[in-house]
């Protein structure tokens, strides 16, 4: 909920500052310069903040092996109401569990259970860039002035799709925890796929020469769909992830490789899309819509539901859910959650056993 609320709060403030940008206020050619300097200020401010918070307490706790900073940190997070110590006895369960310290990516590769939480965040990592974010972040505008609206319309089309969307950024962290969030994250894949379908119909009436206010219609709607897959959680359903299906040692190498290999994809995106929507027009948007469909098919059929589940157990339920789609599950289980080198059932069977026991407060 924490990750939803963050990505809540990037929404509002876009929310916020967009009605800046119309021409009767700084969006002209004198006044434009004090929108990236309110943006400056709003990041050094951010930053001052945020260096007033204390360090993760997963982090304090399995990495640096601080368990009175820990708790600190657990209190600061969570409130005086929680108990630190049955929070911390998951961390020990996830750190006992961890035999070889951080995992690189060749180990991850080479590990079964690490592979596959690969996969499933990539995957993940994937649909931002796939869908039309990245393109309507630099050319939302543009698009909006060929559907036939003016500057100050499409000015003020985009601000009001984001107060539209506005409640689902309160919506989002209570959806996520009540129904699961594999239901939102589907959803959110079928809004990206939806938004390139209203964009490219509008895109074909374009090539076509054809005046209608239609278009104008379907690029609105498309953009709004897009904006409520943002406010969904869009930007946040991989980092979601992450932190709920792979160990804390192989954090490190998997957000490494789920980030630059999307992010590449990102660029050539963006890049590459006036000189496309100039020669082959709507099929650009056909194209990355199939992509996208394509996607939301994946995350249905393999995507686990992590909802309720501490992170050791989310490694039987990863697997489970790559046993659906492989027959051969025997060769996936690796018995040591955060461990690359293998190990006896006989020794996962007595940790499991400490882990229940009455006594765990002498563990930790």
């Amino acid at each position: 909920m924490g990750t939803m609320l963050v990505n809540s709060g990037a929404s509002l403030a876009v929310c916020l500052v967009t009605p800046l940008c119309l021409p009767s206020l700084f969006g002209t050619e004198r006044g434009w310069t004090i929108l990236p300097l309110i943006a400056m200020v709003q990041a050094v401010l951010h930053l001052l903040t945020g260096l007033a918070f204390p360090q993760s307490p997963k982090q304090l706790y399995i990495q640096h092996g601080d368990r009175t900073g820990a708790q600190k940190s657990v209190t600061y997070y969570h409130g005086d109401d929680v108990n630190p110590n049955l929070i911390l006895r998951e961390f020990e369960a996830e750190r006992l569990q961890e035999t070889n310290g951080h995992a690189n990516l060749r180990e991850v590769l080479s590990n079964k259970t690490f592979r596959w939480s690969l996969w499933l965040v990539l995957l993940l990592s994937f649909v931002p860039p796939v869908s039309a974010l990245n393109v309507k972040s630099q050319y939302l505008n543009q698009l909006l002035l060929s559907y036939g609206l003016d500057q100050s319309g499409a000015t003020l089309t985009m601000l009001l799709s984001s107060l539209i969307a506005l409640p689902l950024l309160f919506i989002s962290p209570v959806i996520i925890e009540k129904f699961g969030r594999r239901p939102l994250f589907i959803t959110v894949c079928m809004l990206c796929t939806l938004e390139w379908a209203g964009l490219g119909l509008a895109q074909f009436f374009v090539d076509h020469e054809v005046t209608s206010f239609t278009r104008a219609v379907l690029g609105i709607g498309g953009s709004f769909l897009g904006q409520s897959a943002l406010n969904l959680g869009l930007l946040v359903m991989a980092p979601i992830l992450l932190s709920e299906i792979c160990p804390h040692n192989t954090r490190a190498a998997i957000t490494q490789f789920t980030q630059v290999v999307p992010m590449l994809l990102a660029i050539c995106q963006v890049t590459i899309f006036p000189m496309l929507l100039s020669s082959i027009g709507s099929l650009f948007f056909a194209f990355f819509g199939v992509v996208s469909a394509g996607l939301t098919v994946l995350v249905w059929l393999q995507l686990p539901e992590t909802r309720t589940l501490p992170v050791d157990r989310l490694v039987n339920r990863v697997t489970k859910a790559r046993s659906r789609t492989q027959s051969n599950t025997s060769a996936f289980f690796h018995p040591h959650y955060g461990s690359t080198e293998n190990s006896s059932s006989s020794d996962f069977e007595d940790l499991k056993k400490k882990l229940v026991n009455k006594d765990l407060e002498q563990i930790i």
